[in-house]
């Protein structure tokens, strides 16, 4: 006699490895956030001393990330 599939039993399958899956992804994402958080000069850090740094220097860096004298106020 040939083997009757169970359609049920393997979109069942299908779903705990998919949720699996989602699962050791966040995990993975949540591991990667705390070891980048806890790193010395994140990329937080450095940007508000590059920031700083211009600042200093009397350069303003656009959106774009090019740098601009700043303008003279009257």
């Amino acid at each position: 006699m040939p083997f009757k599939p169970n359609y049920r039993f393997d979109r069942a399958e299908r779903a705990r490895s998919k949720e699996a899956k989602k699962i050791e992804k966040q995990e993975a994402q949540a591991a990667r956030r705390k070891a980048n958080r806890n790193a010395p000069g994140s990329t937080a850090e450095a940007q508000d001393a590059a920031s700083t740094e211009l600042h200093q220097a009397g350069l303003h860096e656009d959106r774009d990330g090019s740098e601009r004298a700043d303008e003279e106020k009257d």
